[in-house]
C-alpha cells in the first residue's frame, strides 16, 4: 500500500489471507439463503426472517457506534492473521526505502519493482534502476563503488546536476543495502 510518506509491505503465507475471502463468501451465501430459502408463507419463516434482520441491525449498529477501523484491524490481526509480527523502519529517503523493500521482497523482476515504487522516468533514474535492479537480481553487493563501476562511459554523458543526483542515488542504494544487511542478516554475493 502506498501513502505519501509510507509504504506498507505485507509478507506471509497466502493461505492465511484466503480466510478473508472465505468469510466474505460465507456472508454472501448467508444473505442469498435468507432471501431465497426461507419459507415465505409460514409464520415461523417470517419470524425467523425478521429476527435475522433484527440481529443484523443490532450488530451493525454496535459496529457503527465504535471506531470501526480499530475493531476491524483488531479482528484482522488477531483472528485472521493470527497476531503477525510487525516491524517499522524509517529511512531518510524514498530511494533508500525502495532498495530495502526490493531486497526484502526479492521479486522476480527487481527493476519493475523499483519502477513501481519510484516511477520517475528521467535518464538518471532509469540508469539507476537498471544498475541496482540488475545487481539485486544477480544477488550482488550494492556498494557505491561497485555500482559506480557499472556506470563507466554513461557517467561521462551526464550533466553536472545529473552526476550529483546519480551520486546521491548510489549513496542511498548503499544505505538501503546496509540497512537490509543489518535488519535481515542476509548477505548477497560479493
Amino acid at each position: 500500500m502506498f501513502e505519501d510518506t509510507e509504504i506498507i509491505v505485507v509478507k506471509g503465507d497466502k493461505t492465511i489471507y484466503r480466510n478473508i475471502g472465505l468469510c466474505s463468501l460465507l456472508l454472501t451465501l448467508q444473505f442469498v439463503a435468507q432471501l431465497l430459502l426461507r419459507p415465505q408463507g409460514s409464520l415461523f419463516g417470517q419470524l425467523i426472517f425478521v429476527a435475522s434482520l433484527a440481529v443484523s441491525w443490532m450488530y451493525n449498529s454496535y459496529l457503527s457506534s465504535l471506531d470501526k477501523e480499530n475493531v476491524q484491524a483488531d479482528i484482522l490481526m488477531e483472528h485472521v492473521l493470527h497476531k503477525p509480527s510487525m516491524k517499522k523502519y524509517v529511512f531518510g529517503t524514498r530511494t533508500t526505502m525502495a532498495v530495502f523493500i526490493v531486497l526484502v521482497l526479492n521479486p522476480a523482476d527487481p527493476i519493475k519493482a523499483l519502477r513501481d515504487i519510484i516511477p520517475n522516468d528521467i535518464k538518471v533514474w532509469k540508469m539507476w534502476r537498471e544498475m541496482v535492479g540488475e545487481r539485486i537480481e544477480n544477488r550482488e553487493k550494492l556498494g557505491r563503488d561497485s555500482l559506480m563501476s557499472m556506470i563507466d562511459c554513461d557517467f561521462d554523458t551526464l550533466a553536472e546536476d545529473e552526476r550529483k543526483l546519480m551520486g546521491d542515488l548510489l549513496q542511498d542504494s548503499e544505505t538501503g543495502y546496509g540497512a537490509y544487511l543489518q535488519q535481515c542478516g542476509s548477505v548477497l554475493n560479493v
